[in-house]
């Protein structure tokens, strides 16, 4: 038996890399596919979730900055497009 669990119950977070074209074309496969994409905001200075928690921030302060930076469709495009330097 396959489980099978709808696109927008699915959050992608990837590494704070907007430099990094690997990243960017697989979060530009992730919006295509219809899937929710965290876009990190420019003011964002730690690379990953790991590095968040490292640094001093609770888990709670984590998941705000997550849900507040979920995006899909056309506004995660958009997002992206400011979100990218490469």
């Amino acid at each position: 038996m396959t489980l099978r669990i709808e696109p927008d119950n699915i959050t992608y977070i990837f590494d704070n890399e907007p430099r990094n074209k690997e990243i960017i074309k697989r979060m530009y496969d992730v919006i295509e596919k219809d899937y929710n994409l965290v876009v990190w905001p420019d003011d964002m200075r730690h690379k990953d979730i790991n590095d968040m928690i490292l640094s001093g921030m609770s888990k709670a302060e984590v998941q705000t900055i997550i849900s507040n930076n979920t995006f899909a469709q056309l506004e995660a495009l958009t997002k992206l497009s400011y979100f990218k330097k490469c």
